[in-house]
């Protein structure tokens, strides 16, 4: 008896197969623009945690409670070759401390990241200040079906500690955490991108994509040009960022997602007649702004004269496609508007900083004379990244505690304290005179003390070390270097600095960290403070691409799956 086994192939006619191949050699219709058929992929912020010991503290720390994390630490100090972990955790001079780095869109291997630090809940150790961090291996962690999975290192940090209590001064707890500047070095590339939506993958469709987006942006590689997207697969386009836009990414992946998939010249003069109809109206401003900066320099005429609008939310939107192309006539604009929106000034400063044009460095310098606090040290942060403006705001180094930068400004003197990636004192006006009636003391146990001849006298005790001294002239400059020749460091500058003020010991502005802030709304057609709600008038967030930050949670609360036996 003989038995034949066919399958379904013998059922399919040749026709079958070919419209079959057919099919799947057609791509569906492309959209108008990119953003309608793929969405941005790697614009979260990746939080990244560890373990580690913290060395060098003056018998404030504690031995290391049995737990999981102890484990976890042992094992971590045993591959870097440490001599008798288990006993170098029993001194007084340790501790154990979690760690955690958050790592931006678009971040390259060897950028610098502030590393966050802070004991267990249940921990011996009274105070972090004047600790170093031990290099830690820090990375990305999840707990499934009960085990605890890590990724490759992400980032490793190391450096001294600037504790919490040393800048806000108040509560025990504040000194069991704190943060080392600039301390994090990435370890790998968080890439950014697109992913097509399932109705549009298709490989022609993903090559057409990065057609258009290469024919706007591109490199030049060596001795070739290059563009910006790669099509990996179907359904993803990795996108490089290019240096215009490397403090802003959002914004890279807006511009990206509106250019045109079908752009051609003979539509090209409709086009921009419509969006320029669309720069008129507030609700459609935004968008109409991104698709003109996505036209690239035939749309600059366009901007040019939509820039002439005295309604400041259209004139920022089109000011700052403007200088994301590299024109010159947004510069005057976005300082103006840096001054009197508030809403406006962290993009108008962003989009200062990267232009091309010596004018930028001009007004950015300009801005130092207006009172705003964070105006000043926003244009200063804005300058420091500018090749063009090293000797504008050169400084003075103190080993590798803190910079020191002392700047010209009109307006009244302040003293502004960075929190952010960088350890610097910034004086914006005359060095501020220190005025001192009574010997005080800081947290790190730093004595700031008057002499008789009019002198400032600082001295530090420490169990175990040398007692030192120094005498300087009774200025904030002067007393920010005399912190460093009695073996402080940036946090005790803090420490002292703020003291000092609290005591009135000189009449300048202190702020730690007047940045501006990003993702203030703007409100229409309303006289409220930046700091007021409006009640009937309608709101709108000026550049509303960057997720909002998470309530603030401790570091301990953001790694409750690491479990304490």
């Amino acid at each position: 008896m003989l038995v034949a086994f066919v399958g379904c192939s013998a059922f399919r006619s040749e026709n079958d197969d070919n419209e079959s191949f057919k099919k799947l050699l057609t791509a569906p219709d492309p959209p108008d623009t990119i953003g309608e058929a793929a969405v941005p992929y790697g614009l979260t912020y990746a939080r990244v945690q560890g373990v580690g010991a913290v060395k060098g503290l003056p018998m404030t720390g504690a031995p290391a409670i049995p737990s999981e994390l102890r484990d976890r630490l042992i094992a971590e100090m045993k591959t870097h070759d440490v001599p008798e972990p288990e006993k170098y955790l029993e001194s007084n001079r340790t501790a154990l401390v979690i760690t955690e780095a958050i790592m931006p869109p678009g971040v390259k291997r060897g950028d610098v990241l502030d590393v966050k630090v802070q004991t267990p809940t249940r921990t011996d150790v009274d105070n972090l200040s004047g600790g170093w961090l031990m290099p830690s291996r820090l990375q990305e962690m999840r707990r499934l079906n009960g085990a605890l999975r890590t990724s490759d290192v992400a980032v490793i940090g190391t450096g001294a500690l600037v504790v919490r209590g040393q800048h806000e001064g108040n509560g025990s707890e504040m000194m069991l955490e704190g943060t080392i500047l600039g301390g994090g070095i990435a370890q790998m590339d968080r890439p950014v991108g697109l992913v097509i939506r399932p109705e549009f993958q298709h490989v022609l469709l993903s090559a057409q994509f990065s057609k258009a987006i290469n024919k706007r942006f591109f490199f030049f590689d060596g001795s070739s040009r290059r563009g910006i997207a790669t099509p990996r697969e179907d359904d993803f386009i990795e996108l490089d960022v290019l240096p215009r836009y490397e403090h802003n990414v959002h914004r890279l992946l807006s511009v990206v997602r509106s250019i045109s998939v079908t752009r051609n010249d003979s539509s090209l003069h409709e086009r921009l007649s419509s969006l320029a109809e669309k720069l008129r109206e507030p609700t459609t401003a935004a968008a109409a702004a991104l698709s003109l900066e996505a036209i690239g320099p035939d749309a600059v005429p366009v901007l040019t004269e939509a820039l002439q609008t005295s309604n400041p939310e259209l004139r920022f939107y089109v000011a700052e496609a403007l200088a994301y192309l590299d024109e010159e006539a947004a510069i005057e604009p976005l300082a103006q508007l840096a001054r009197e929106q508030p809403a406006f000034r962290h993009p108008a400063l962003k989009a200062l900083q990267g232009m091309p044009q010596t004018a930028a460095t001009k007004a950015l310098r300009g801005l130092f004379n207006e009172s705003s606090n964070e105006l000043r040290y926003g244009a200063y942060c804005a300058l420091r990244e500018r090749s063009d403006a090293a000797a504008m705001v050169a400084g003075q180094r103190f080993g590798d505690a803190f910079f020191l930068h002392s700047l010209p400004s009109t307006a009244d003197a302040l003293v502004a304290v960075s929190l952010f990636r960088r350890p610097e004192v910034v004086i914006f006006g005359r060095n501020p005179a220190v005025t001192l009636t009574k010997s005080l003391i800081s947290r790190g146990g730093i004595v700031i003390a008057p002499t008789p001849n009019g002198q400032v006298q600082l001295s530090r005790f420490q169990i175990d070390q040398a007692d030192r001294t120094a005498t300087v002239p009774p200025d904030v400059a002067s007393v920010c270097a005399g912190v460093v020749t009695v073996g402080g460091g940036y946090g005790d500058c803090m420490d002292v600095l703020r003291v000092l003020k609290s005591e009135q010991g000189f009449a300048a502005r202190l702020a730690f960290d007047p940045s501006p802030r990003p993702l203030r709304t703007y409100y229409r057609d309303s006289d409220n403070d930046e700091n007021e709600s409006p009640t009937d008038s309608e709101t709108l967030g000026p550049e509303d691409i960057t997720p909002e930050p998470e309530p603030e949670k401790s570091i301990w609360q953001r790694m409750a799956f690491w479990s304490e036996e």
